[in-house]
């Protein structure tokens, strides 16, 4: 799916695993979340700067709300 197909609320499923790195505004690496197949979550947002769109999805299982890069949203789906 690409990113104009997502909306706010929506919940989605992980298809495959991947890592996700927290970004956080300190010097230094942030915390990495494993999302596995199956996780489910909800879009809280969708954002766009200049040509870069994410998505924000607060995922169940890890209680966190994470940024989704155009490499990561191939890799969720809508639950159906």
């Amino acid at each position: 799916m690409s990113y104009e197909e997502f909306e706010v609320g929506m919940r989605v499923e992980a298809v495959s695993d991947f890592t996700i790195e927290e970004m956080l505004p300190s010097p230094g690496p942030g915390r990495t979340f494993e999302v596995q197949a199956g996780d489910t979550g909800e879009v809280a947002q969708k954002l766009t700067a200049g040509t870069s769109q994410w998505l924000r999805v607060r995922w169940d299982r890890l209680r966190r709300t994470l940024n989704l890069d155009r490499d990561h949203i191939p890799m969720v789906r809508p639950v159906s």
